[in-house]
């Protein structure tokens, strides 16, 4: 949100008040590419954790490993 206020001043421009196209513009393309990115990222979740459902997780490990390993336990699911 830092480079909201520098960009603002760069795409509301004066000569074209009141209706400011190029700035509302603007503000609906980084809406629109925000609103495909959290979808492509839900899928990739969503593809990522059936993957894992169906992979083998006993591995034998112990509690510990598990934590040590992370986001690559077999054991871990990703949330939104």
């Amino acid at each position: 949100m830092v480079l909201s206020g520098i960009i603002a001043v760069y795409a509301f421009l004066s000569k074209e008040a009141p209706y400011y196209t190029s700035g509302y513009s603007l503000c609906l393309a980084f809406t629109s590419l925000s609103i495909i990115t959290c979808g492509l990222y839900w899928l990739a979740c969503w593809h990522e954790n059936r993957r894992r459902d169906r992979s083998v997780t006993n591995l034998s490990l112990t509690e510990h490993e598990k934590t040590e390993l992370g986001d690559l336990s077999p054991e871990y699911r990703y949330q939104l």
